[in-house]
């Protein structure tokens, strides 16, 4: 059995999930297609093939072993789809790395972009970067975010 990912650890609090998964057509459907996409993302994948495993009749432990994955990871997603629905395979918001750029400097680098100093054509990164006092990176970033 694999060793699965820290997105997939069980909390203490949690349960087990026993019973079958109860899958509407229109769920079931849906799920089916995130299976067979190219486009669907491996992750988002796997969590349509736990549900569906568990629609079938399925334990928790023959899912987790077929397909290469922790006991835990089976249980958290097929607990989070019985009590939540689709909605319940979605990433918790806040994960990931957070935007450490104020939008006010966002928006200032913005707004001065768009009025070039008098007498240029334009502003270069640095000129912008001291102007509002970040980076000429965050400066770069920020232009090409906002074409």
């Amino acid at each position: 059995m694999g060793t699965g990912s820290s997105a997939c650890e069980l909390r203490s609090d949690s349960y087990m999930p026993k019973n079958r998964v109860e899958l509407t057509s229109e769920q079931a459907a849906l799920l089916n297609r995130r299976v067979r996409s190219r486009a669907t993302h491996p992750r988002d994948r796997l969590r349509a093939r736990i549900v569906l495993a568990r629609a079938r009749g399925e334990k928790l432990i023959e899912v987790a072993e077929r397909l290469d994955i922790s006991l835990a990871c089976a249980a958290k997603w097929s607990r989070r789809f019985t009590t939540l629905g689709m909605d319940g395979l979605k990433d918790v918001p806040g994960r990931g790395r957070k935007p450490w750029l104020p939008q006010e400097a966002i928006d200032r680098v913005l707004t001065i972009a768009s009025r070039p100093p008098e007498g240029r054509a334009g502003w270069t990164r640095r000129q912008l970067a001291t102007q509002v006092g970040i980076s000429s990176g965050s400066v770069r970033r920020i232009l090409q975010a906002g074409r």
